[in-house]
């Protein structure tokens, strides 16, 4: 038997996430801007480049801080990696999985630790942009590291971008990324 202080925490916990479904902003590039580029992913930047990093390892990353932005990490990942598989333990693709997670009663394995792991919560939103076959999900708020996925329909990789970053620098970030990918 459920004990009934556990289902009105769950109740009231689902019901205060804040969730949204944004257009992909308008993309906003000058002629002479810079392009950072990571697979198949092309980011211009008009502003002052401070720094590039180029991450070693088996996933290809990059860490860059341009003028006006604070620090972000791009990956290009597996979701089984960045999401520990549980997209395909749930029989999903990733962006069907996120699209899950936006539902008011997901239908998902573990669906509350799994929101807990990815740091969505009633003080940290989950946004969905949308350009044709492109997807961004951004998971912004209080957390300490805030996270975009992009993803492209039924790929099973993702761009995972991570730092402090805001819902308007999420829009300023994605204005900046041509979507070809």
């Amino acid at each position: 038997m459920f004990n009934l202080s556990k289902l009105t925490c769950i109740a009231i916990l689902f019901s205060n996430m804040v969730y949204a479904d944004n257009s992909w902003p308008k993309y906003s590039c000058k002629k002479d801007s810079t392009n950072i580029a990571l697979v198949d992913l092309n980011l211009c930047v008009n502003e002052k480049i401070a720094y590039i990093n180029i991450l070693g390892g088996s996933h290809p990353g990059l860490v860059f801080k341009v003028n006006g932005m604070p620090e972000l990490s791009i990956s290009y990942v597996s979701s089984d990696f960045a999401l520990l598989g549980a997209d395909h333990k749930n029989n999903l693709s990733t962006q069907e999985f996120f699209l899950e997670l936006m539902s008011k009663a997901p239908a998902i394995d573990k669906a509350v630790a799994i929101k807990n792991a990815l740091g969505i919560d009633s003080e940290n939103t989950l946004t969905k942009f949308e350009y044709s076959e492109l997807i961004a999900f951004s998971i912004t708020g209080k957390n300490q590291i805030d996270t975009i996925y992009l993803t492209k329909k039924d790929s099973s990789q993702l761009y995972q971008v991570t730092g402090e970053i805001n819902e308007s620098q999420v829009v300023k970030l994605l204005s900046k990324i041509k979507p070809s990918i």
